[in-house]
């Protein structure tokens, strides 16, 4: 499980930094021109990239551990692929549940 969660991590905080590549090669909201003008440059772009690291990591792990079916454990060098599930369950079909009614004293 600590793998599992490892790896995952691992891809996040590489989509994060790939993602942190495109906000400075783009110059999105002048975030590169405000950084490289900055005194603080190297801390400026070393807590971007923590923080990038922390949200798309947590996000992955998150994302992984929510989209397991709960099937049962694969066995080591078999990977399966990612399922969500939702293409072969049955359609939920409503029931009706006989209550009954009780009444309420008058006041």
């Amino acid at each position: 499980m600590l793998r599992f969660l490892l790896h995952h991590c691992l891809v996040g905080i590489a989509v994060g930094w790939t993602f942190m590549g495109a906000l400075l090669a783009f110059d999105i909201g002048a975030l590169r021109t405000l950084i490289w003008q900055s005194d603080v440059t190297v801390l400026a772009l070393g807590l971007l990239a923590f923080f990038l690291a922390i949200t798309f990591g947590s996000l992955a792990m998150g994302t992984a551990v929510m989209s397991q079916d709960g099937a049962g454990r694969t066995p080591p060098g078999r990977r399966r692929g990612l399922s969500l599930g939702l293409a072969f369950r049955p359609a939920l079909v409503p029931v009706p549940v006989p209550v009954r009614a009780r009444q309420r004293p008058r006041r």
